[in-house]
């Protein structure tokens, strides 16, 4: 009997062994595959663990441009980055419970701290950060979209009780189109632009989308509306300020933000803003 669990036990682990050189099931943070994987999900034990773990740091995120109440479930390094990218640019949706997990509770956080009867009042709009259109292309879908879609289905499953507001998605925000020279302008990514391009620039970038049925007469109804914004990442808050700004020119009114990370705000002596005509002193080293 010894024999034959040792010899059936040999086997299973050449078919896993050869599953593995076929179709590789890889962690979507370190990459690892093998043992380690068998029987896993998106992550490894470790990565598991370490990714639950940094989206319990849920904090108000210091930004350079402040506009509305933020709230992150985690900062934007490590595995938290490393699922982010994963879920974004390599469609690995098996991160969006790990990621909507985090969005609930900053969406719990910015409830208690800022507007606690926010659930108890009118129903409550997801309003998603919308993505260019090259992106859309490129990935398939909206990042955006799709954590609020999975946020407000977690929120009406877990606040469901009688007589609370619901919790549903507005897609009401898109970009505006750019010009085929944008790479030129410095206006085609948010990654290569400085702290104050993006100042300058976020502001109109963001325009009110038409609705899905806009030529039968259909209209957004923002006037009085309770909206939250959701984002994946939020590094310096202008696009959630111009998002802001865009909707309460529409007459709605934004209660705050909520993002799975926020970039950490790192001061340094050498900064992308102007300098003042008074008061600027050079460093005291050389570089």
């Amino acid at each position: 009997m010894s024999h034959f669990s040792t010899a059936l036990h040999w086997a299973k682990d050449a078919v896993w062994d050869l599953w593995d050189l076929a179709v590789p099931h890889l962690c979507a943070c370190c990459q690892a595959y093998g043992p380690n994987m068998r029987g896993r999900g998106a992550l490894c034990p470790r990565c598991d663990v370490l990714l639950r773990h940094s989206l319990l740091n849920v904090h108000t995120p210091q930004l350079r441009y402040p506009s509305v109440p933020v709230v992150s479930a985690g900062l934007y390094e490590h595995e938290v980055a490393r699922s982010l990218v994963a879920f974004k640019n390599a469609g690995r949706f098996d991160q969006c419970s790990y990621l909507v997990t985090g969005l609930v509770r900053a969406f719990d956080t910015l409830q208690a701290t800022q507007c606690p009867t926010l659930r108890s009042e009118r129903d409550i709009f997801l309003v998603p950060m919308p993505s260019s259109v090259s992106s859309i292309h490129r990935r398939g879908f909206e990042p955006g979209r799709v954590l609020a879609e999975r946020l407000a289905r977690r929120a009406n499953e877990e606040g469901a009780v009688e007589g609370a507001a619901a919790v549903r998605v507005l897609p009401c925000l898109a970009k505006r189109w750019q010009t085929p020279w944008a790479h030129l302008t410095g206006d085609s990514g948010q990654k290569t632009r400085s702290a104050s391009a993006r100042r300058l620039t976020d502001h109109r970038t963001l325009r009110i989308r038409p609705p899905r049925w806009a030529l039968l007469g259909q209209e957004w109804e923002l006037n009085g509306v309770r909206c939250v914004l959701v984002d994946d990442v939020v590094t310096t808050g202008a696009t959630l300020a111009s998002a802001a700004a865009v909707l309460q020119d529409a007459g709605a009114h934004v209660v705050g933000a909520v993002t799975v990370a926020a970039v950490p705000l790192r001061i340094s002596s050498v900064s992308d803003e102007p300098r003042p005509e008074e008061g600027w002193a050079e460093p005291p080293y050389r570089t």
